[in-house]
Order: C-alpha cells, then sequence, then structure tokens
C-alpha cells in the first residue's frame, strides 16, 4: 500500500496590518490615525494646519525625542498608515462648531 499525502492548509491572520485600510478603529479610519491624533493632537488647536504641515509638525517631534535606530525607523513608518486628511479635516470641524 502507498501512503497518502494530505495538504494543510494554514491561515495566519496578524491582529493588526499596516496599510489595513479596511480596518477601523475607534471612529477613526485606522489605528495609526487614532493613536497620532491622541496622543499628538488631542486637546490642541490645529485647525490652522494643513494635513502636511502636521504630518511635518509631527516627524519633527519624532526626530526631535527619539534618538536615531530601529525605534525612531518604527516610528516614522507608522506615520505612512495616518490619515492626516482625517485629522485635519476633524479639527477643522471642531473649530466650527
Amino acid at each position: 500500500m502507498g501512503k497518502k499525502s494530505v495538504a494543510i492548509k494554514l491561515s495566519i491572520k496578524p491582529k493588526y496590518r499596516m496599510n489595513n485600510t479596511d480596518t477601523k478603529y475607534n471612529g477613526w479610519t485606522n489605528y495609526a490615525t487614532w493613536r497620532v491624533n491622541l496622543e499628538i493632537f488631542d486637546g490642541g488647536e490645529f485647525s490652522n494646519m494643513a494635513a502636511c504641515e502636521m504630518r511635518e509638525f509631527v516627524e519633527e517631534l519624532i526626530e526631535s525625542q527619539t534618538p536615531e535606530g530601529l525605534a525612531r525607523d518604527y516610528a516614522m513608518a507608522f506615520l505612512d498608515d495616518v490619515d492626516w486628511m482625517e485629522i485635519r479635516e476633524h479639527y477643522e470641524e471642531l473649530a466650527t462648531a
């Protein structure tokens, strides 16, 4: 008698994948957008900043407070998932409310 071969298909789904635009988080586009807003912008007056200025502000903050290396690289890469326009629009709406 011959041996039978059985193929097993494994599916591993991570809890969070960067660049996953289908993931909502606490009413925000994704975790990165929610987290950056919460940790950096929440409670401030940012209605006069453009989305690109917001990103530059955060990049400069990270560069000034984080030594060069892996942690800074991860922090900077995290910013690629942030929906900067959503944050901008949020503060614009707060200013007109």
